[in-house]
């Protein structure tokens, strides 16, 4: 229990580097170069990216997809890509107003996640805790 609680909070931990890793991304586009339609589709592609790949077909989907606080991410998911890709659009379109309203809604929505990833994490550990004092240590070895 204790190293599958672990591995758990190492599953979450990189999801929330790679949420991070994201953003940087979606500033390094703006801050570089000239966004392009590439680029602006690879960033409004909710399931396509590491944390996409994670929540929607990974081991994120196959270790938490049952737990409610898992399934909650995903509308600030798609919002964080969408308010991303919009940010990217209008620096495309030079409208400084407009970026920093949707960097602002994406930054809104990073730190939703985060704090439904932490959720996801105490819940995890609400039912190991509940796992251990239930367990009635037959499997113990020495």
């Amino acid at each position: 229990i204790i190293i599958n609680r672990s591995t758990n909070e190492s599953y979450i931990q990189v999801a929330m580097l790679s949420l991070t890793s994201f953003k940087s991304r979606v500033y390094e586009f703006i801050a570089t170069d000239e966004p392009d339609d590439e680029k602006i589709a690879l960033i409004e592609d909710h399931t396509g990216g590491r944390f996409g790949n994670w929540y929607y077909e990974g081991l994120g989907q196959s270790t938490f997809g049952h737990i409610q606080s898992f399934k909650n991410i995903e509308q600030y998911l798609k919002a964080l890509h969408k308010s991303a890709s919009q940010a990217l659009l209008a620096a495309k379109k030079g409208s400084s107003k407009d970026k920093i309203k949707h960097l602002n809604a994406m930054e809104d929505a990073s730190k939703t996640l985060i704090q439904y990833l932490e959720g996801l994490n105490d819940e995890l550990q609400t039912m190991a805790k509940h796992a251990m004092e239930s367990d009635n240590n037959e499997d113990i070895l020495f």
